[in-house]
């Protein structure tokens, strides 16, 4: 193999999945515009529950708030969505889809978590 064909070939490994990635964001955002609802702001810490390393390489998810409903614009399928108050976990049930509608007993402030693997995805949301 040539030194060039082995540079095209690392590149293109490179660069596919971010182009992947954006196409699919483009597509979904369109479906879900930004004046309709509230892109979330999330924030990244560790899990400390969990022994295992975390993996450099996961990306944060991207998430649209409208009304109470969640919309992943980033699957999330298997994650774990949180609603914490207090340091107590008031709400807890697995993503399972594209859109989670929070039950309207929830309302205040809480620190929305999304929990996968590794990694607690989390924001302020006043509901």
């Amino acid at each position: 193999m040539t030194t060039k064909t082995f540079i095209t070939i690392c590149l293109f490994g490179l660069l596919a999945p971010s182009s992947h990635a954006h196409f699919g964001s483009v597509e979904l955002i369109s479906v879900c515009s930004m004046d309709e609802g509230e892109k979330l702001p999330l924030r990244t810490k560790i899990n400390t529950n969990d022994n295992g390393e975390p993996n450099p390489r996961t990306l944060i998810p991207e998430v649209i708030l409208r009304n109470r409903t969640l919309h992943f614009i980033t699957s999330c399928n298997g994650c774990t969505l949180r609603l914490v108050q207090n340091d107590t976990v008031c709400y807890s049930t697995e993503i399972t889809g594209s859109a989670l509608t929070i039950p309207t007993a929830f309302t205040g402030t809480y620190e929305l978590q999304i929990v996968s693997g590794d990694y607690i995805f989390y924001t302020e949301v006043e509901l």
